[in-house]
């Protein structure tokens, strides 16, 4: 049973961080082209993706890492690098949950007034760049915490 659900921690978990960057370097080159088209495209994206594809996957991850620590033999919720790993996915989650999602809201109103190009969306944007980022920080952080078990 360990076994199991340590895949799917570890398959949730990639796709959670690589469908991030994914999404990081797409916003990147978007943003550059300027393309209003594409810019509001993508910010259609970020909405279906962040309330369907992203909140899936952290949360399989946080539970599938519950019920392995909860199953195994030789680890235990007190370990540092486990408290670490789960305060991290929490973060990320409350991150993707409350500021990413009201941003993106925020943002598909404002293309949908003012255009993807107005100065709101451009602010709106980079806003969510930098919460990507941070998102993603956060999410590679516990990776490696995962990798090389401090503690």
């Amino acid at each position: 049973m360990y076994q199991f659900f340590k895949f799917v921690h570890i398959v949730a978990a990639i796709a959670w961080l690589g469908a991030g960057l994914t999404f990081q370097v797409m916003n990147a080159r978007t943003r550059a082209s300027g393309d209003e088209a594409g810019i509001a495209w993508l910010a259609e994206q970020g909405q279906w993706f962040g309330r369907r594809f992203f909140s899936l996957a952290a949360i399989t991850t946080l539970v599938a890492g519950i019920v392995m620590v909860a199953v195994s033999d030789g680890i235990g919720f007190g370990d540092l690098w486990i408290t670490i790993g789960f305060a991290g996915i929490l973060a990320s989650i409350l991150i993707g949950a409350i500021a990413i999602s009201r941003t993106t809201d925020r943002l598909a109103e404002v293309i949908e007034t003012d255009g993807a190009t107005s100065a709101t969306a451009t602010g709106l944007r980079r806003r969510l760049d930098v919460l990507g980022w941070v998102d993603l920080t956060i999410v590679f952080a516990v990776v490696a915490v995962m990798v090389y078990k401090p503690g």
